[in-house]
């Protein structure tokens, strides 16, 4: 388990350990656009955008023989000009996919990589079950084969996403923070439905009767008829993630995790 607060931290059998970063490789959190994952071989990278001089640039900081390193090459093509953010989830899944913005994507399966083009104003890259999925200007892409392939998008808050989750029926959740909602979308129509908190920052789930939604003032739970709070979580989150038989939510209020 790897988490990025004011500073990363990485669980393992021996318990939580602070991987402290140097000063000179401190990052804002705040804006979502920094994460952290666990590479294939178990160690920890911090990747994404941060602003620079008004412009987006590329943070790519990789944990190596006990300390981080700006260690760029395995990411290629990606670490040199032009200068500009990087999107993408490392780790377990197949396949990894990272983007340049208005640059390239590399899609790093077990069988290959592959380099496409990335299309510019990138928000977010998401993998959710063996499929990649692509958030910019111009709207939701999917990953077919070696290609992005647009999907219906047109919604009343576009551009205002703040999470999103794919389920594995074919629908789509999306949060929407400034209008305290979450939608669900099927075959590109979309539903709006009140959300059971304030400020809905993020989504996940397993299947569509067991959705996970992290706001201002706590986390609700779907059970494919209704919303409801879950009870005992109380104060502000902006992340929700797991597997089958947990889940994490983290924010300002901690970091939390149920168990079935």
């Amino acid at each position: 388990m790897a988490v990025l607060s004011t500073q990363p931290w990485v669980l393992d059998a021996s318990g939580w350990k602070d991987l402290a970063l140097p000063a000179g490789m401190q990052v804002d959190t705040r804006d979502g656009r920094v994460g952290i994952f666990l590479g294939r071989d178990d160690k920890p990278r911090i990747m994404g955008a941060r602003r620079s001089g008004g412009a987006w640039e590329a943070v790519y900081y990789r944990w190596r023989e006990g300390r981080w390193e700006r260690d760029r090459r395995e990411i290629g093509k990606l670490s040199g000009e032009p200068s500009a953010g990087l999107y993408g989830v490392l780790g377990d899944a197949d396949p990894e996919v990272v983007c340049k913005d208005g640059d390239v994507c590399i899609i790093k399966r077990r069988t290959g990589w592959k380099t496409i083009p990335a299309p510019k104003g990138l928000h977010r890259v998401w993998v959710m079950d063996g499929t990649a999925w692509l958030l910019a200007d111009t709207g939701m892409m999917r990953l077919e084969g070696s290609r992005w392939v647009a999907v219906p998008w047109e919604f009343d808050a576009r551009g205002q996403e703040s999470g999103f989750w794919a389920d594995p029926t074919g629908g789509w959740w999306v949060t929407v923070s400034a209008q305290g909602a979450v939608y669900r979308a099927e075959q590109g129509r979309f539903t709006r439905m009140p959300s059971p908190v304030r400020d809905p920052a993020a989504v996940w789930g397993t299947t569509r009767a067991d959705v996970w939604v992290a706001g201002s003032d706590g986390v609700g739970h779907f059970d494919g008829t209704a919303w409801a709070r879950v009870k005992g979580l109380a104060g502000s989150f902006e992340h929700v993630q797991g597997r089958d038989n947990e889940v994490w939510v983290g924010g300002s209020a901690g970091l939390w995790r149920g168990v079935r």
